[in-house]
């Protein structure tokens, strides 16, 4: 996890902490695309894919994850800043 969408990543996880809210970096074994973070907090549960700004859009792989969680009545959010996600999850609080 390093450069742009990594900090971002970084920072969400680091701000989630404070807030009292697990955020889990899952590695789902032969499943690529699969969101960056799993977001869990008081009944609530969401997956974050994160890209560094919007000229980079989620690869078909991972549209095609996002679109499956979606499908089974999971949220799920493509984030392109520190201030989108943390919009995201203080919705949910």
């Amino acid at each position: 996890m390093s450069g742009p969408e990594g900090k971002i990543e970084q920072a969400f996880a680091r701000y989630c902490r404070t807030r009292g809210v697990l955020c889990l970096k899952l590695e789902v074994a032969s499943q690529a695309g699969f969101p960056d973070r799993t977001v869990i907090g008081p009944g609530f549960v969401f997956f974050v894919e994160f890209k560094r700004d919007m000229r980079c859009q989620p690869s078909g792989r991972q549209e095609w994850w996002i679109h499956e969680l979606k499908q089974r009545g999971q949220a799920a959010f493509v984030c392109y800043s520190l201030k989108d996600a943390v919009e995201v999850l203080e919705s949910y609080l």
